[in-house]
């Protein structure tokens, strides 16, 4: 089952362009028997050895769990105003409120870990509505980077589905070698050097790290002796702040690439770490700007 997902987003100015929105992907339904296959691949070939989750979200619980919580917050408001934080009930109250996490309402159901093909392999026990997941740790940082909003309707009366994931579901930046520099405004006309921020090499399914090193006032960075591969760099603004960047960009390092170093555009958003190669900014160009429920000139 599914945990809808309320999004709030407030600015000064609303801002629409093509592909500013690309992390809002839409639920995708698979109808399959208990026994079925997830194929996961990119555009370099099939990805091995990630581990796969079908999960089941009790929804039902974790409703009455908020209701709850809004009641405990209720609560330890009126405590704290009429007795004292730090008698036992006003003290009990917000210790509870805090205590909602989503993910003891979600179960796993079942894993199994894509072969030399890509490919995991499932035998469920059970049927009803269950979803699809990566168990991998970047997505933490950067939920776009999952394998997508995929809900499996498991019946009896169904034929084996095969599901066919990309993963990374971000774009994989080609380069020769790994340097370059990164800068902060994707969407905007505008950019700033990434100063000083932290840069982890990760490999793409383990998430192991290989090398880390730091931008320079410019933004730059360098890694030295990497072999050909597929990989993740992890990104860390210097900054304590939840707008800063943080996340992780998709990288292939191949001779003949079209490029020898990377100039990479990243913006922090409700989709994790968006970013794509600075050449493709126009791409991120709004089309429609609103302040005050009218439209104004863009300011790009």
């Amino acid at each position: 089952m599914r945990h809808p997902v309320a999004l709030r987003v407030v600015f000064s100015i609303l801002i629409l362009s093509v592909s500013a929105f690309a992390c809002t992907r839409g639920e995708i339904a698979v109808n399959t028997s208990p026994s079925f296959t997830v194929r996961v691949s990119n555009d370099y070939g099939p990805v091995v050895g990630l581990r796969i989750l079908v999960t089941y979200f009790r929804v039902e619980e974790y409703s009455r769990a908020i209701v709850d919580h809004r009641s405990a917050l209720e609560r330890s408001a009126d405590s704290m105003a009429d007795i004292n934080e730090n008698t036992p009930n006003a003290h009990s109250a917000a210790t509870r409120a805090k205590a909602i996490n989503i993910g003891d309402y979600i179960d796993v159901i079942a894993t199994s870990i894509t072969d030399r093909k890509g490919e995991a392999q499932f035998h469920l026990n059970t049927t009803g509505s269950f979803a699809l997941k990566a168990d991998h740790p970047e997505k933490a940082d950067n939920p776009e980077t999952g394998i997508g909003d995929i809900v499996l309707n498991v019946s009896g009366d169904a034929a084996s589905a095969v599901v066919d994931v990309k993963w990374p579901g971000t774009p994989i930046l080609e380069t020769t070698s790994l340097k370059g520099h990164i800068e902060d405004g994707l969407f905007k006309p505008t950019s700033e050097a990434l100063r000083e921020a932290n840069v982890s090499l990760r490999e793409l399914v383990s998430y192991k790290e290989i090398a880390q090193t730091e931008t320079s006032g410019a933004g730059s960075f360098q890694f030295s002796s990497i072999p050909p591969g597929l990989y993740l760099l992890k990104v860390k603004a210097k900054e304590d702040d939840p707008n800063a960047p943080n996340g992780d960009i998709a990288v292939l390092v191949k001779p003949g690439a079209p490029r020898d170093s990377l100039s990479i555009a990243v913006r922090q958003s409700d989709c994790g770490l968006s970013y794509d190669l600075v050449e493709n900014k126009s791409r991120y160009k709004p089309i429609v700007c609103v302040k005050a429920g009218k439209q104004v000139p863009c300011p790009y």
